[in-house]
């Protein structure tokens, strides 16, 4: 499969991340391309060295620095996040390369578009959980309206610095500064001290080294209501063991948009069956699917 017949907006991203003027000299542009080819398995696993390409790249690509995949370009948060932020961003064209791949990479979460799920182009997307944004970013680039619901102040800097860099894409990201819960409210989220910038809190999850802060929460039911909106097509859910809460407090929303969801189910163990059954109660109508870590509902 040539990448022109990946999907009608990559081969712009991939040309783009072929050819644009990403930092760094021309060794550097000529190893980000090589490590873009290796993650979209356009080479031989025989003539790339998964190591030495990813130390090339975060060596090149330090805090501060940019990631241009040509539609969507990528803040760098830490020294160490360059080698896991392309696979993370390419996996999500897993399910345009090959409908059985739910990842290109397996170090990384996959793609939130499978069994027949997709972004609507010009569709409302609510992406619970947005960390710095590389989903929302996906999605604006989709010609949606997306609502990326970060709670972490930290998390929100660098999800402040990828709307910026893709305030030309077709559609547009709103930063949503509150936590997703069954109820509104105060909550107390636990943020692991190795993850401090990345949006990782948690208001379940429990963690032995951490930061504990306190944010305002709310429903999905409450939050439709008060916005105003009168469509959701598409919502993204990695919100670090809160994905129960969440379903508990969007039923009105639910049965109202049917919109499709992408839900992870890693947490807790018994997470596949719970949410199952919570998005069932809620209509039983929904069409579900599961990989080895996400619930697809349509």
């Amino acid at each position: 499969m040539t990448i022109r017949k990946i999907m009608d907006w990559a081969p712009r991203i991939i040309a783009a991340a072929w050819d644009c003027a990403l930092i760094g000299d021309e060794v550097a542009r000529v190893q980000f391309k090589r490590l873009v080819r290796y993650c979209l398995g356009l080479s031989d696993p025989g003539e790339e060295s998964y190591a030495e390409l990813y130390r090339a790249v975060k060596t090149t690509y330090q805090k501060g620095s940019v990631l241009d995949f040509g539609l969507v370009k990528l803040p760098v948060v830490h020294d160490e996040h360059a080698d896991c932020l392309v696979p993370a961003f390419l996996n999500l064209l897993g399910p345009y390369l090959s409908p059985r791949r739910h990842c290109i990479w397996p170090n990384c979460e996959g793609t939130y578009e499978q069994f027949g799920s997709r972004v609507p182009r010009g569709g409302v997307v609510l992406d619970l959980g947005a960390s710095i944004g590389v989903f929302s970013a996906f999605a604006a680039a989709r010609g949606a309206r997306v609502y990326a619901f970060e709670p972490v102040a930290e998390a929100r800097e660098y999800l402040e610095q990828t709307v910026r860099l893709n305030r030309d894409c077709p559609g547009s990201i709103e930063i949503v500064p509150l936590a997703v819960m069954d109820s509104p409210g105060l909550v107390t989220m636990e943020i692991p001290r190795k993850d401090l910038g990345l949006g990782s809190g948690s208001a379940v999850l429990r963690f032995e080294v951490k930061d504990t802060v306190t944010v305002a929460g709310t429903s999905l039911d409450d939050w439709v209501d008060s916005s105003g909106l009168d469509r959701v097509d598409f919502i993204k859910v990695d919100i670090e063991g809160a994905e129960r809460r969440f379903l508990r407090g969007a039923k009105r929303m639910l049965r109202k948009f049917k919109p499709q969801m992408a839900i992870c189910t890693y947490h807790f163990l018994a997470d596949l069956q719970v949410l199952t059954e919570l998005v069932k109660d809620v209509d039983s109508a929904y069409e579900i699917h599961h990989n080895a870590i996400k619930m697809f509902a349509r």
